[in-house]
């Protein structure tokens, strides 16, 4: 009996091994047709484990990353070019594309194929975050600028090309001055916001009359930023005999009017009451009555 329980527990510890290592080597088995090379990573983000497939063409010189939902991260299908220098996101569940400029911490393709069959080298203790903040500049009207990889990539969306956002653009005062001055100057201090750049239920223009509540409370308007898309991808880069990870986070921006009201607590002016006055009285030789 012992012997059959020791048995069985082998035979366990053996088959469990057995398909640990079967779904590691499937993972990153390369996938051949024509010149597209095709690898599945396993990543793991902050307790959040999920597939990102890779598709590298070297004779397009395009890496084609597809990276699902999770945790605060959007579903994107992030392609780039080499031979344009650009990059194109396609964000299925928001129905929007991005185009920007193609990142310098992007490998090449061949780089790119070399680094990823080199798997069993990487250091899983070493990571590199790079983050980068974008914001839209504007709507692309005519595609056919693009390149036919990119344009065929996005057909059924709109795209916006982004652009690096200033840090001095996350919180903006437009508003120091009260209700009293209605200047035409004043007036234009108040730019209506894009809708390509306004965040989703956002306030986009200023009225006068809102104005004048927002000060009446003490507040003033600014126009404040928030993340409206965040995108990310992992890959693998090696220099020598070391290999690492490199996760790419983008963050694109949104911006709205909002009315800023003091986080202080302003007291009511304290009165202290008037002593009642009572006139005194004087009998006939003039000396006081009463107390």
């Amino acid at each position: 009996m012992l012997a059959t329980d020791a048995l069985s527990r082998f035979l366990s510890s053996l088959l469990a091994t057995f398909y640990v290592n079967i779904f590691t080597t499937y993972l990153n088995k390369p996938v051949k047709n024509s010149n597209v090379v095709g690898y599945k990573v396993q990543i793991s983000e902050t307790g959040t484990e999920y597939n990102e497939t890779i598709e590298v063409d070297t004779e397009k010189q395009t890496e084609l990353f597809k990276v699902p939902a999770h945790n605060d991260v959007d579903e994107s299908n992030i392609l780039h070019d080499f031979k344009t220098n650009m990059t194109m996101m396609l964000l299925p569940e928001k129905k929007i594309c991005y185009l920007m400029p193609l990142s310098e911490e992007m490998p090449t393709p061949a780089k790119l194929e070399s680094d990823l069959d080199r798997t069993e080298e990487l250091d899983k203790d070493k990571t590199k975050i790079i983050d980068s903040k974008w914001i839209v500049d504007k709507e692309m009207a005519n595609r056919s600028e693009l390149s036919k990889e990119l344009a065929n990539f996005c057909t059924q969306y709109p795209i916006y090309q982004v652009k690096i956002m200033d840090d001095s653009l996350t919180s903006t005062r437009v508003e120091t001055e009260g209700t009293h001055h209605r200047s035409r100057r004043n007036a234009r201090s108040f730019p209506p916001i894009h809708p390509c750049n306004l965040c989703p239920g956002g306030k986009g223009t200023v009225t006068y009359w809102d104005k004048c509540w927002c000060s009446n409370i003490g507040g003033y308007w600014k126009i404040e930023t928030k993340i409206a898309s965040r995108i990310c991808i992992t890959i693998q880069e090696c220099f020598g005999s070391c290999c690492w990870s490199k996760h790419l986070v983008y963050y694109v921006y949104c911006s709205q009017y909002v009315c800023q009201r003091p986080t202080y607590y302003r007291p009511r002016p304290y009165y202290r009451p008037r002593p009642h006055y009572q006139p005194r009285l004087y009998d006939e030789r003039n000396e006081p009555i009463g107390p």
